[in-house]
């Protein structure tokens, strides 16, 4: 990663240690996952989630805007339809048949990942069919506020500025609201189901971007042959892609600073100058349709 940028591989990869991180601290401490004596964080403490939980959350976060990329939803459709291509590899042909056991007897079906991913973020078909406390219509614009409040702060840097109590007090404010939001939601099966859907997730990214299934297709790469069996209504795969992975790293910072924002009086700014967050939170504005750079003074384009 170079500048907050990051790959799709260093995004799946950083999913994976989540999950292997939540459970090392879980198994750490029982009444202490961080193994930090610490006070809880401030006003509504209890409902805030933990840094394991969160970083479970983070990895269901990128799996979920991958769902309305289409990755998992085409490798089932194509491990349904399997009977009727003409594959000439027998690797492709093992990766489909394998593809088609394991979603009858492991894997979660489009359905649960659906109802798993409205309850906890608010997105897909199951948030617009449902309605009710159920689903969690208030997490992107929490997550949209965290992101401009992350922006705002960079820009008291550029000027050379230690961002002032103001602004530290919103920043911080911000980020509470965001884990008090999902407070309510980590309760559940997460570890499970985050693991499940990984593997399968996993599996099917595995699958799309076997070069002999591209082959089949004329085309070259995962992102090709979603374009091309989506169709015309193939929705921004970029889009979605890059706000999963900036979702998952502010995630994943955030698990990763509960303690600091349990200090009653901030000893030291949240985030120093040159922190990649600010990138993260920049990059999953504009992939949400909201333009940053008003807001940031480094950018050249202003």
């Amino acid at each position: 990663m170079r500048n907050g940028q990051c790959s799709f591989r260093e995004s799946m990869a950083l999913a994976g240690d989540c999950l292997r991180t939540g459970v090392a601290q879980a198994f750490g401490s029982v009444d202490d996952p961080l193994q930090l004596n610490l006070p809880p964080l401030p006003a509504a403490a209890g409902q805030a989630p933990d840094a394991a939980t969160l970083r479970t959350m983070a990895t269901l976060y990128l799996q979920s805007e991958l769902e309305q990329a289409g990755v998992i939803p085409v490798a089932e459709l194509l491990a349904e339809s399997r009977r009727k291509m003409e594959l000439r590899s027998a690797r492709a042909s093992r990766k489909l048949d394998e593809f088609a056991e394991r979603g009858r007897h492991q894997w979660y079906d489009r359905q649960r990942r659906n109802v798993t991913f409205a309850r906890l973020f608010g997105l897909g078909m199951a948030a617009s069919l449902r309605e009710g406390n159920s689903i969690n219509h208030d997490f992107q614009q929490r997550l949209a506020s965290l992101c401009f409040a992350l922006v705002a702060y960079q820009r008291d840097y550029f000027w050379g500025q230690r961002p002032g109590p103001t602004r530290e007090a919103a920043l911080r404010e911000t980020a509470r609201s965001l884990l008090f939001n999902l407070g309510p939601r980590q309760y559940g099966n997460l570890d499970s189901t985050a693991r499940l859907i990984q593997a399968q997730l996993q599996a099917a990214v595995d699958l799309l971007n076997d070069p002999d299934l591209a082959a089949y297709f004329r085309v070259r790469g995962m992102w090709e042959v979603l374009r091309l069996v989506l169709g015309s209504g193939a929705p921004d795969l970029g889009r979605l892609a890059t706000r999963g992975q900036m979702g998952l790293r502010l995630l994943d910072w955030l698990a990763s600073v509960i303690p600091t924002l349990s200090e009653a009086v901030p000893v030291r700014p949240l985030l120093p100058a040159d922190s990649p967050v600010y990138t993260w939170a920049a990059a999953w504005l504009t992939a949400s349709g909201i333009e940053a750079s008003a807001l940031n003074p480094g950018n050249p384009r202003r």
